[in-house]
């Protein structure tokens, strides 16, 4: 009988362990992985340039803008006009070569510069990132050719 017992607390053990770490593990993927500025960076370059769209809802502010700026012409657009345009170019590879710096950094917002350059011009991004509630976020996107 004390055999039964110890088998069923073994048994009842290992499925407790069992539940803790598949809990640990949603846990984990459900946390936010836009916990640093350069890793919302580094996404949206890919998401751009590759073509690569997962993930792509939580890389913007709800407040999000993207304008830009063209042989004298300015037209802006919002979150989900921008999501929509990457979305559509998915599997997209670009023919470019991308960089990026970062113009001001502080604990809350983000000024990074990225070049695409091309074969026959270079589109520059200026993009703001800011610290929502522990979360890196994109909130605007200035883009402008050369």
């Amino acid at each position: 009988m004390k055999n039964s017992f110890n088998s069923i607390f073994i048994v009842f053990a290992l499925i407790g362990a069992l539940v803790a770490l598949t809990t640990n593990s949603f846990a984990k993927d459900k946390k936010n992985k836009n916990t640093n500025a350069i890793t919302v960076i580094d996404h949206y370059i890919q998401i751009t340039t590759e073509g690569n769209t997962e993930g792509i809802q939580h890389l913007f502010s709800k407040d999000f803008k993207w304008t830009q700026s063209s042989n004298a012409k300015t037209k802006t657009y919002n979150k989900a006009d921008l999501v929509a345009y990457l979305k559509s170019n998915k599997g997209l590879i670009q023919n470019c070569k991308t960089n990026y710096s970062i113009v001001e950094k502080n604990d809350n917002c983000v000024i990074a510069r990225i070049e695409m350059k091309y074969d026959t011009f270079t589109k520059v991004e200026c993009i703001t990132l800011c610290n929502e509630n522990q979360e890196w976020k994109i909130n605007q996107i200035i883009e402008s050719y050369k």
